[in-house]
């Protein structure tokens, strides 16, 4: 249970922030078959993971069943609950992702209101900032790309632009959420929104970079909005919760057999 717990919580972190070994699993699905599966990669990725554990369990299991004492109702009714334990650890297990996902939206950016100002040289050099900001820079609306951001229930797709500096010399360290039909001559303009580090998807980056253009890291995404910023992480939350929800119906599944088991009994 320490491991599952430890797995699920790594993963499940690298999942919402898009690092470590989720996020070069996503890109190279991405860049194989132009569309990546990430909720099917973190459940596989937990499976493989916690395969020994489950190995282990189905050979007991297996072996338990071999002896006379386990065809008595009580033992059915025991290995019952056992069954019911499990599933509902699970289904705890992904209800506090599902809480731990919220909180990191909820606290995504801080409390800060008051647009700071800043260039996008300064982003280009790495600049600390993060939260509501007001940003000039030349925006590259002929640039225009767009990423399908979709879990299991919820998602949207996500249009941007690049916004370069005079001395971006073709690297992009800024994308910007725009509307879809925005489409037309590069631009200077100045940007309020939400900008987050790090907020661009690695499918956002490949694509730009097959395109042959120099994807700075950092890469910053300016956002419409905090809500705007905070729907994807709120969207996997969701997610989450409905995973949980449905391994907490297996277990009543499971407590109705074992009604009929004690009724038998």
């Amino acid at each position: 249970m320490i491991w599952g717990v430890i797995v699920l919580a790594v993963l499940t972190w690298q999942f919402v922030t898009y690092r470590g070994i989720m996020a070069s699993i996503i890109e190279w699905q991405f860049a194989r078959f132009d569309t990546s599966f990430p909720i099917l990669t973190l459940s596989v990725l937990i499976l493989l993971l916690l395969s020994p554990i489950l190995l282990i369990l189905l050979f007991r299991i297996n072996k338990a069943r071999k002896k006379p004492e386990t065809k008595t109702v009580a033992e059915g009714i025991r290995r019952s609950k056992l069954i019911r334990k499990f599933l509902w650890a699970i289904s705890g297990g992904l209800l506090l992702a599902a809480a731990v996902t919220a909180l990191m939206g909820w606290t995504t950016g801080g409390a800060q209101e008051k647009p700071v100002t800043v260039t996008v040289g300064e982003l280009e050099q790495g600049a600390d900032v993060e939260g509501m900001v007001r940003i000039k820079g030349n925006l590259q609306l002929d640039r225009i790309g767009f990423f399908e951001d979709r879990l299991l229930m919820f998602g949207r797709t996500l249009w941007v632009a690049p916004a370069t500096s005079a001395k971006s010399d073709g690297e992009i360290a800024l994308f910007v959420e725009i509307d879809q039909d925005r489409s037309g001559p590069a631009e200077a303009t100045e940007l309020t929104g939400f900008l987050r580090q790090a907020g661009v998807p690695g499918e956002l980056r490949t694509l730009y970079g097959y395109a042959g253009y120099n994807v700075r890291q950092p890469t910053y995404l300016l956002f419409r909005s905090a809500d705007s910023a905070k729907a994807p992480i709120y969207g996997a939350a969701v997610d989450f919760l409905l995973l949980a929800l449905i391994f907490f119906l297996f277990g009543l599944v499971q407590t109705v057999r074992i009604k009929g088991l004690e009724r038998k009994g």
